[in-house]
């Protein structure tokens, strides 16, 4: 099963040219599921896209924005070549804002499997709503009680780096004069909210972390060793590796990819990742 995430930079609007770039490269990639961020309501842009995908084989799609929400415009939208059935329930308590968030079942042949799309908020902008956003996504995640083969992939706006080693080094991190980092002091977020450091980095690693605190793997680490860092978006002219694919133990991964060209060439600001998954033959 190949499953892909992409951030389309949808939260103003996508004009016609612009859409069918957009289903032409998903049908490039050709993906059984495909999560995409920052699709807007606005303007019926997510009926557009979603009508597009059924045309074009995905025969299940769903939406996870809040139509008419004042607080975020967009949301995540989901589309299987698999029957879809969206979770509409309260499934990730705490999450700040619902649209950050989607959770649907795919049936898979004989398989049920837990496909969760996110777009966790920037920090420069959102603040501690960020790590509320993945504190609320690891909670859900429990070990303890959540089972069954996972997929879960988005855009986390996380991490900063990662080290040789394959550490996490999240943004709430400062560099020190001795070339290390520290988690030291208080961090103060938008709208004055101020807590330790630490609590930012505990949130992004439990989720990102080499040793996360969930039952996820990440897709790319998996082929490419720990320290694999590929670029899916650029800040201000600096890499960032913001988009990924994590999946539960249940999976083997087979291969990864990106598809640079469509972050280059302008169809989004964010390239697309994939990643080939086999259930492992002990669950099929």
């Amino acid at each position: 099963m190949r499953v892909a995430s992409w951030n389309i930079r949808g939260n103003n609007g996508i004009n016609a040219k612009r859409q069918r770039a957009i289903l032409a490269a998903i049908e490039a990639s050709s993906p059984d599921i495909i999560v995409l961020q920052e699709v807007a309501w606005k303007g019926d842009i997510h009926e557009d896209l979603m009508a597009g995908l059924m045309r074009l084989g995905w025969s299940a799609v769903a939406y996870g924005g809040v139509i008419g929400s004042s607080t975020v415009r967009h949301g995540n939208l989901v589309a299987s070549r698999f029957p879809l059935t969206l979770d509409e329930s309260d499934w990730a308590p705490g999450l700040p804002w619902k649209q950050s968030l989607i959770r649907v079942i795919a049936s898979c042949d004989e398989t049920e499997v837990v496909i969760i799309g996110a777009h966790i908020p920037n920090g420069s902008g959102n603040g501690w709503v960020k790590i509320e956003t993945f504190e609320a996504l690891a909670d859900a995640l429990d070990p303890n009680v959540h089972t069954g083969p996972t997929v879960v992939m988005g855009d986390f706006n996380e991490p900063r780096l990662i080290m040789e080693d394959g550490t996490v080094i999240p943004f709430a991190m400062k560099a020190t004069k001795d070339g290390h980092w520290s988690s030291n002091g208080n961090m103060r977020g938008k709208c004055g909210r101020r807590f330790p450091r630490q609590r930012w980095i505990d949130g992004v690693r439990s989720i990102l972390g080499r040793e996360p605190a969930v039952d996820l793997m990440h897709a790319v680490r998996a082929t490419d060793g720990p320290a694999a860092w590929h670029t899916t978006h650029e800040v201000l002219g600096k890499s960032r590796f913001f988009d990924h694919v994590l999946v539960s133990s249940h999976w083997n991964v087979v291969e990864t990819g990106f598809d640079d060209d469509v972050r280059l060439q302008g169809t989004s600001d964010h390239s697309l990742v994939w990643a080939d998954l086999k259930i492992k033959a002990n669950l099929s």
